[in-house]
């Protein structure tokens, strides 16, 4: 009989849904070529890290567009096999921003690992964003949540993480 060690989240939470399971490490890739690059060494090695394909630092100014759709397709490629690909936005205040929501829920929604939001300055702007992917991603009719990674980059945000959220209300 072969015996399997329990699990933090299984002993502690049994009756909860499962966190997903993410590397520790996640590569960033703004070009097409640095995107292809990327994943062919997560294909050499396994799927140990995420690819991060950059909207945010990735576009050059004036294409963000045309960068979303890139990031999209490269999502949905036959180079992402393990489904380990998601991406970074520009910030909830950039112009770009529902462009960057739309296009990436809209052509990848059931592919995209995560999506990454910058520069969140506080709470009240953070839960914007969220509440903006929240329902662009229901009114697209993607069934799955995806999972968010929200950058905390200044002091006001840092204090904020202490804030409670209104679905734990």
């Amino acid at each position: 009989m072969t015996t399997h060690p329990n699990s933090p989240d299984i002993v502690l939470f049994p009756d909860e849904k499962p966190l997903p399971i993410l590397p520790a490490a996640e590569h960033y890739a703004g070009s097409e070529k640095l995107m292809l690059k990327s994943f062919a060494l997560q294909d050499e090695l396994g799927p140990v890290f995420d690819v991060t394909c950059d909207c945010e630092d990735g576009a050059a100014a004036g294409t963000e567009k045309q960068h979303a759709q890139l990031v999209a397709r490269m999502i949905n490629s036959e180079h992402n096999h393990f489904d380990r690909a998601g991406t970074r936005i520009h910030d909830f205040q950039h112009p770009s921003f529902t462009d960057d929501i739309d296009i990436l829920i809209g052509e990848a929604g059931e592919r995209i690992a995560y999506i990454t939001l910058p520069k969140s300055p506080n709470y009240a702007m953070a839960l914007a964003a969220v509440e903006y992917i929240q329902k662009r991603t229901q009114a697209m009719g993607v069934k799955r949540t995806i999972p968010l990674h929200l950058m905390i980059e200044s002091p006001t945000a840092v204090h904020d993480v202490w804030t409670p959220c209104p679905a734990a209300r």
